[in-house]
Formats: C-alpha cells, structure tokens, sequence
C-alpha cells in the first residue's frame, strides 16, 4: 500500500537541568548529539500506511508530565529500577546488557483511528548516537484506570535536514514504526518517551 506523507508539529522545549541534578543524573544519561541539541522547536514528519491521515497530529516535547518522568527516573537509580524488569530485559535482549536513557519527552497523539494503520514517526531528541545506530524508543503509558503500560519500539537513529530561519539545518531523529495499538494506547492515556541507547 502507498505510503501518504504528512507534517505534524511539535513544539518542544529543552528541559534546564541543575549541576547538581545532572552530575547524579550522569551516568544513566547519554552525551547530547551535535546536530539536534537545543533545536527541537521543529516539525515531526509522520506517515501513514492507511487510507486516510485526515486529522492525525503527533507532538513531542518537554511538559510538566516528562519533568515528572525525569525525576522519577533519577529517582529509581537505573534504568532496571525505571522501566521494570519485564521492559528492561526486552531492551538489553535487543541492544546488549549495558543501556541508558537520554532524555524523556511527553508523546501526544489526536486524530488516530484504526484504519490510519502502522505510523510511522520521526521524533527529535537532544542525546542521540550517531546516524544508522540502532536505538529503543521505550513508550510509556498511563492508562485512564491508572495502569502503566510500557512498550519498548526498536527505531534507527537518522539525519534530517530541514530550514530554519532561513538556514538549513541538520538533526538527529528516531525512526520508529507505530502500530495502530500503540497508536491507540498513546491517544487514549498520558504517555511519554525516551531513548534507550547501548553504552
């Protein structure tokens, strides 16, 4: 089925970390990538494999909800701690024993429906590895009910180039495919994201 393109945006914020905050947040936290650090104010492309896209809108960036995550993630000590035994060993079976987490941002989907099918997305973060690494986008979500479902999605790491102010401009992004679940379990609840990366 052909693929259908659209451009959704997100407005995203850098979230200001202490040095206090950030030397105990040290080792749990990757180095931030060259071309993306502090120039998140972007657009996020996404495409749709279903036979309308009319309405879809995906956003990421820094709210109180991802501050939140963060705290909670310097908080837990590791990342095991964080994202739970079951997730963390999905993880690691697929990028090795070691990982961290780079920065986590709030995930906001409307407009989904089931007939849009798999999304795929392209989001920015400001600690990402170099072009072609293999990364996990560990979606978290906070159900109605109050449950947290936590998905980890494997993505690429690529480069895009975009103008921004008249000038062009190059940033890291994460390539990963969402399926119409995920689609839904983000629309339907509180979610956010971050990256695991292999250390």
């Amino acid at each position: 089925m052909r693929m259908k393109k659209v451009v959704g945006v997100a407005v995203s914020v850098v979230l200001a970390v202490s040095m206090v905050a950030a030397t105990a947040f040290a080792a749990e936290t990757a180095p931030a990538s060259p071309t993306s650090a502090d120039k998140d104010a972007g657009k996020i492309t996404f495409e749709a494999t279903g036979s309308s896209f009319e309405g879809l809108n995906i956003e990421l960036k820094t709210t109180t909800v991802s501050a939140a995550e963060e705290e909670a993630l310097k908080a837990a000590g590791s990342v095991r701690a964080y994202l739970g035994a079951d997730a963390y060993s999905e993880i690691t079976r697929i990028l090795g024993s070691n990982v961290t987490i780079s920065e986590i941002k709030e995930l906001m989907v409307t407009g989904y429906v089931a007939s849009m099918g798999d999304v795929t997305a392209y989001l920015h973060f400001a600690a990402l590895p170099k072009a072609g690494t293999q990364v996990v986008v560990t979606v978290k979500v906070v159900t109605a009910n109050g449950n947290v479902v936590t998905l980890p999605v494997v993505g690429t790491v690529v480069e895009q180039t975009s103008t921004v102010n008249g000038k062009p401009v190059t940033r890291r992004a994460v390539k990963v495919v969402l399926d119409s679940v995920t689609m839904a379990n983000i629309q339907a609840g509180k979610a956010t994201a971050s990256v695991a990366t292999a250390k």
